[in-house]
């Protein structure tokens, strides 16, 4: 079995970034990981629509958040948001005409909810909360 068959995504409260908006987010996007995942074709560019208003609204907030809080690797932060949201709409733009894009969408979310909000959030957010 492939990830993409097989990943859901389950909130933990090990994922407590200690921002109570933060958090209530990001438990938000696990569940659209999760709607993601359990899509069929069909069904995917609506789901990944709804990921990708989210994840904008998402991303806006936690700069805006980290700004109040003088983080001082905001911009890093703000170019990896940039990246996940063009890969998002590259992906978005070829899933009708390449079948294997489906697969590459859910992947990328795996990565991004895996290494981008349990590690890169986490690491960041527990600086402004020790």
């Amino acid at each position: 079995m492939s990830v993409e068959d097989t990943v859901v995504f389950e909130w933990d409260e090990k994922y407590r970034t200690g921002q109570p908006e933060v958090d209530i987010q990001h438990q938000r996007l696990f569940e659209l990981g999760n709607e993601l995942f359990a899509s069929d074709y069909h069904h995917a560019k609506k789901c990944l629509m709804e990921l990708y208003k989210y994840t904008r609204y998402h991303f806006e907030s936690e700069e805006s958040i980290m700004a109040e809080h003088n983080a001082t690797n905001l911009i890093d932060h703000m170019e990896l948001h940039v990246k996940l949201l063009d890969k998002l709409n590259d992906i978005s733009e070829k899933i009708n005409d390449e079948p294997g894009q489906f697969a590459q969408l859910k992947l990328l979310v795996y990565k991004w909810i895996r290494d981008h909000i349990l590690e890169k959030d986490l690491d960041t957010w527990r600086k402004f909360t020790k």
